[in-house]
C-alpha cells in the first residue's frame, strides 16, 4: 500500500493515485454503509418469521425501527464531533463492532428484550456511518475523486438492503432466522479485514480546526439537516407504505406489490453512482439539490395521482422517479458538506446531518400511518410527501445563500 502524505497545498491527506487502493477504500466505506442499518432490513424481511416465533404483535414489531432511529439522533450529533477528535479509523471499527453486537442479540433473541437492545446499539452503529466514512473520503481523497466514491459508498446503503431481500428469507427456510442472522456476521468480519487493510491511520487525517470555522460550519450544516429532514420523512413514508398502497388501492397482487422495494433498491443504487459523479463536477451542488427536490415532488404527486387516474404505469413512473431523486439525494447532501465544511470538522456537520435524516425517518412512517387512519385514504399522505419534498427546495436555496455570504466555509 502506497505511502500516505498530507498534501501541502489544501492540507488534505492524499495517497498515490492507486486505482487499486481507490476501489478498496471505496468498498470498505460501501461495506461500512451497508453493516449499519443491517439488522433493521434483516428484521424487516425476516418479520414473518421472526414475529410468528415470537408472538410478536405489529405496533411491537414496528416500535424497533423507530426506537432504533429514536437512538441514532442524539448519537450523531455526539459522533460527529467524536470523529473529528477521535479519528476516522478507531471509529470505523466501532461502528462494524456494534453493528456485529446487534447482530448477535438479534441471533440469540428469544424475547421481545432482546430485539429492543439490539434496535437500541443497531441506532448506536447507524449514527456513526455518516460521520465517520464523511470525515475519511474528506481527510484521504482528493476533491476531484470525491464524487463518485461518495455514490459508491452511499450505495452501500441501498447494495445491503437489496442483499438482505434476497439472502435472507430462503436462508430462512434451510436454517431459521436465527440462523440467517448470524450469517451476517461474514460480511460484517470481512469489513473489519477491509478496514485494516485499506484505511490509514488516525493520526495521518489529524487536522487543526481553525479558530470559528465550527460555528460557521454548523450554521451551514443546519440548512442541509432541514433538507434531509423534509425529504427523511417523505423517503420513510414511502418505504413503508408503497407496497400496501399498491396492494390495497390499486389491486396489485401482494408478490408484485412487494417487487416496488426491489424497483426502489436498483434504481436508488445506479442513481446514487450517477449522482455522485454529477456532483463531484458540479460547481453548485446547491443548485442540484434544488432540481432533484423540484423533481421528487412530481414524482410523489405520480404517486398521489395513480391511485385515480394513472393506474399502475404512473405509479411506477412515480416509484423510479422517487427512488432516482429522493432516495438518492444523501449522496449530493453528504459531498456537499464534505466539500464545503471547514477543515477539521466535517464529522460534527454530517452529524447535525443525521440529527436531520434520522428524525425525518422516525417521522415519516407514524404521521403516515396515523393520516391513512384517520382520512381512510393514501392520498392526502402522498400529496403531504409532495410537499415536504417541495419544502426542501427552500431549504437548499437556503443553504446556497449560507455558503454564499459565508466563502470562507467553503472549501
Amino acid at each position: 500500500m502506497s505511502q500516505l502524505v498530507p498534501d501541502g497545498r489544501n492540507g488534505v491527506a492524499t495517497r498515490g493515485e492507486s486505482r487499486s487502493w481507490r476501489v478498496g477504500f471505496g468498498a470498505t466505506l460501501a461495506l461500512a454503509m451497508g453493516i449499519s442499518p443491517v439488522v433493521l432490513y434483516s428484521l424487516n424481511v425476516l418479520s414473518p418469521f421472526v414475529i410468528s416465533d415470537l408472538g410478536l404483535s405489529r405496533t411491537a414489531f414496528g416500535s424497533l425501527a423507530s426506537l432504533s432511529f429514536a437512538v441514532a439522533i442524539p448519537c450523531s450529533y455526539f459522533g460527529g464531533r467524536a470523529v473529528d477528535r477521535i479519528g476516522g479509523r478507531r471509529l470505523l471499527f466501532g461502528l462494524v463492532v456494534t453493528a456485529i453486537i446487534s447482530v448477535l442479540l438479534v441471533a440469540r433473541a428469544d424475547a421481545f428484550g432482546w430485539l429492543v437492545g439490539a434496535a437500541a446499539v443497531a441506532g448506536l452503529s447507524q449514527s456513526m456511518a455518516n460521520p465517520v466514512t464523511n470525515h475519511l473520503v474528506s481527510a484521504f481523497v482528493r476533491r476531484g475523486h470525491q464524487g463518485m466514491l461518495m455514490g459508491v459508498k452511499q450505495s452501500g446503503v441501498q447494495m445491503s438492503q437489496f442483499a438482505t431481500g434476497i439472502a435472507l428469507p430462503p436462508l430462512a427456510l434451510l436454517i431459521g432466522w436465527r440462523g440467517a442472522m448470524t450469517a451476517l456476521l461474514v460480511p460484517a468480519f470481512g469489513a473489519l479485514a477491509l478496514a485494516g487493510r485499506f484505511v490509514p491511520p488516525d493520526a495521518a487525517n489529524r487536522e487543526a480546526v481553525p479558530r470559528g470555522s465550527s460555528g460557521a460550519g454548523r450554521a451551514v450544516a443546519w440548512w442541509l439537516c432541514g433538507y434531509l429532514f423534509l425529504v427523511g420523512v417523505a423517503i420513510q413514508a414511502a418505504n413503508a407504505y408503497l407496497p400496501l398502497y399498491a396492494f390495497e388501492v390499486l389491486g396489485l397482487p401482494a408478490a408484485l406489490a412487494g417487487s416496488l422495494a426491489g424497483i426502489v433498491g436498483g434504481v436508488g443504487v445506479v442513481s446514487r453512482l450517477g449522482w455522485g459523479w454529477v456532483g463531484g463536477r458540479s460547481p453548485d451542488p446547491g443548485r442540484l439539490l434544488t432540481a432533484l427536490a423540484v423533481a421528487a415532488t412530481v414524482a410523489f404527486a405520480a404517486i398521489a395521482a395513480a391511485g385515480s387516474i394513472g393506474g399502475v404505469p404512473l405509479l411506477i413512473v412515480g416509484v423510479a422517479g422517487y427512488a432516482a431523486t429522493a432516495a438518492a439525494a444523501n449522496v449530493v447532501v453528504m459531498l456537499a458538506v464534505v466539500q464545503t465544511a471547514p477543515r477539521g470538522t466535517t464529522g460534527r456537520a454530517t452529524g447535525i446531518l443525521a440529527i436531520g435524516l434520522f428524525s425525518g425517518f422516525a417521522c415519516g412512517p407514524v404521521a403516515f400511518g396515523a393520516l391513512v387512519d384517520a382520512t381512510g385514504s393514501y392520498r392526502l399522505g402522498w400529496i403531504l410527501a409532495a410537499a415536504f419534498c417541495a419544502a426542501s427546495a427552500v431549504a437548499a436555496a437556503g443553504w446556497r445563500r449560507s455558503v454564499q455570504a459565508a466563502p470562507t466555509v467553503a472549501g
